[in-house]
């Protein structure tokens, strides 16, 4: 009986302290809300399938950056001279920077991460290759540097082993990676009237159909690989 009377007591008194600091109560309410959504009611954003390490990113010094761009002065005046030289135009200027939409870059590395979690492999680097423009039909564009670049990963079995350029194939409902070098091997010797000895990709990839190897796909194998930058001379921005 006396528990209960204690009981009565004691929300009575806690209704009489409410109705005598009402604002107390109220700003309580309030802060725990507010901790409660933070605390509780906070998500983790989707970082995809590369969130950022937290290790720390190594910049180049200014220093490094007049070095680089420097250090290529002698090699830039020889290709320039031996490129007017073979092509009889004096007009020609070599290329010192290539330039990239951002936008269609993050697009392309969606692209391929999309297409690296379908294959069930890890991207493990971007390997860019220095390449020339040769009759592309644009005169701006011939005999011009270039860069293009595939995603590469992780191989262990076969003739090549290691960090490898790749291609995406899909077969029926499967999605695996080849080699580069055995879709590349396969069009060098199809060009020949023989199948590649060395990457046998059709056998590997157990596919038939064969698709002009003029477009990105190739034994049905898709090419991973892009370039389109925007080549520039001598750019403003370093001198």
């Amino acid at each position: 009986m006396a528990d209960e009377l204690n009981n009565e007591r004691e929300k009575t008194n806690f209704f009489a302290r409410i109705k005598k600091y009402p604002l107390e109560y109220i700003g309580v309410a309030v802060v725990g809300a507010a901790v409660a959504f933070l605390f509780l009611g906070k998500q983790e954003p989707d970082l995809g399938q590369f969130p950022p390490s937290g290790n720390p990113v190594e910049t180049l010094t200014f220093d490094q950056i007049l070095d680089f761009y420097h250090n290529f002065d002698d090699l830039d005046a020889t290709i320039q001279r031996y490129t007017r030289g073979r092509t009889g135009d004096s007009t020609f200027i070599a290329t010192r920077a290539v330039s990239f939409d951002y936008q269609e870059l993050i697009d392309y590395l969606n692209l391929i991460q999309n297409n690296a979690i379908a294959a069930d492999i890890e991207i493990s680097q971007l390997r860019f290759y220095f390449g020339q423009y040769e009759n592309v039909g644009n005169k701006d564009d011939d005999y011009k540097q270039t860069l293009f670049f595939n995603p590469t990963t992780k191989f262990t079995k076969g003739e090549k082993k290691g960090d490898l350029s790749y291609a995406i194939v899909r077969s029926g409902d499967k999605t695996s990676a080849v080699p580069l070098i055995n879709v590349l091997d396969t069009i060098k010797n199809s060009e020949l009237g023989q199948l590649s000895q060395k990457g046998k990709l059709v056998q590997e990839a157990t596919v038939l159909s064969l698709i002009s190897s003029g477009t990105a796909t190739f034994y049905g194998a898709e090419s991973q690989a892009k370039n389109g930058g925007q080549q520039s001379p001598p750019p403003s921005d370093i001198e």
